[in-house]
């Protein structure tokens, strides 16, 4: 993306976030810490560019939906985008991406709903440091396992991390893993105090951050902020990537008119 922004005259400050890449640091994902650093980055894109300043604005992709807009209260900027990220808590989103797992694994609704049950003392025993929701989450694992579903979940998250290990085991290795997510982070108070233009670009086809409650959110704000914008499009998956995979063809590319709705958007600026 920063390519095409560069080649339509946008000048783009990249970081690698703390504790990744070449930034030191201890990785976190604790977005008080990391809306700090990108109220840093911002003002040192400010030195940089001196007096070719002209507006200036904050993009924030998956994860950087939950701290772009928070970084946007703490320092004066022009506009924000957000690409694929989420208007819901985190732990909304783990909920709902297990509950669509089972779904699309082909389980009924109440089966759906118990994952979803799952998730959610997932989600409790990780932001408790494991004080609250052992018994459901032991109660609803067991479940799962009795009725053969527990199988069907996949991925790196902590509903399936801590289903896959017993909880003694977990409650003494939690500390080393603990990476200080924000599980109930209230994104949409975040958004309510911010009176700049936005835009939100997500995937209708998004399987690892569903978007469909951030969309319903999104637009009820619209109609009392005309300055935020929500483009939706219908085949993208996270990173905005539309796919084909069948016996004619695989590929996978940018979903047409995302990039030209990140430039043209931040050309109006």
């Amino acid at each position: 993306m920063n390519h095409f922004l560069a080649a339509n005259g946008v000048a783009s400050f990249v970081y690698d976030k703390r504790g990744t890449g070449r930034s030191d640091g201890d990785y976190t994902q604790d977005f008080e810490q990391l809306a700090h650093d990108a109220v840093a980055a911002t003002t040192e894109a400010r030195r940089l560019l001196a007096s070719r300043t002209g507006s200036v604005g904050l993009i924030g992709y998956s994860q950087g939906g939950w701290v772009a807009p928070l970084a946007a209260t703490q320092t004066d900027v022009d506009f924000l985008i957000v690409a694929y990220g989420l208007v819901v808590s985190p732990a909304v989103e783990e909920r709902t991406q297990i509950a669509e797992m089972i779904r699309l694994a082909g389980h009924r609704e109440e089966t759906v709903a118990l994952a979803g049950r799952l998730a959610d003392a997932a989600t409790l025993l990780a932001d408790t440091d494991f004080a609250e929701g052992e018994e459901d989450f032991s109660a609803l694992k067991q479940q799962a396992a009795d009725n053969g579903w527990l199988s069907d979940l996949s991925g790196d998250g902590v509903t399936v991390s801590f289903s896959r290990y017993p909880l003694p085991a977990l409650r003494l290795l939690w500390p080393f893993f603990d990476v200080n997510t924000p599980w109930y982070h209230d994104a949409q108070a975040v958004l309510q105090t911010l009176d700049i233009p936005q835009l939100w670009l997500l995937g209708a086809q998004d399987q690892e951050a569903p978007s469909a409650e951030t969309i319903e959110i999104l637009r009820a704000l619209t109609t009392d902020r005309e300055t935020l914008e929500t483009h939706v499009f219908a085949h993208a998956d996270h990173g905005m990537i539309e796919r084909s995979d069948t016996d004619n063809e695989v590929w996978a590319r940018f979903v047409p008119g995302y990039i030209e709705s990140v430039i043209g958007f931040t050309q109006q600026q």
